[in-house]
């Protein structure tokens, strides 16, 4: 079983861009500022994605631990090993 976290965000701006002459280029405010989300997932070949958590802050050690005794649950008794970086 193959584990991973990642982090999703709109906190990106592009540093250069090109308007046409005498005008400005705007940015909406709204769609930058916007925070991120956390994504933890696991999958097999065989069963594909077998468990999803998805939180709006990062991922901290606690919430990896519940995430681990959500997926243990979900497993029953089977025995699993984990491949995560």
């Amino acid at each position: 079983m193959y584990l991973d976290e990642i982090m999703f965000t709109k906190r990106s701006i592009t540093l250069r861009e090109y308007s046409r002459k005498n005008t400005n280029l705007t940015i909406d405010q709204e769609e930058i500022y916007v925070g991120y989300r956390a994504c933890i997932a696991s999958m097999t070949e065989q069963q594909g994605m077998l468990h999803i958590r998805i939180q709006e802050k990062g991922v901290n050690a606690q919430d990896f631990i519940e995430y681990l005794k959500a997926l243990r649950q979900r497993m029953g008794r089977k025995p699993i090993a984990l491949f995560f970086d």
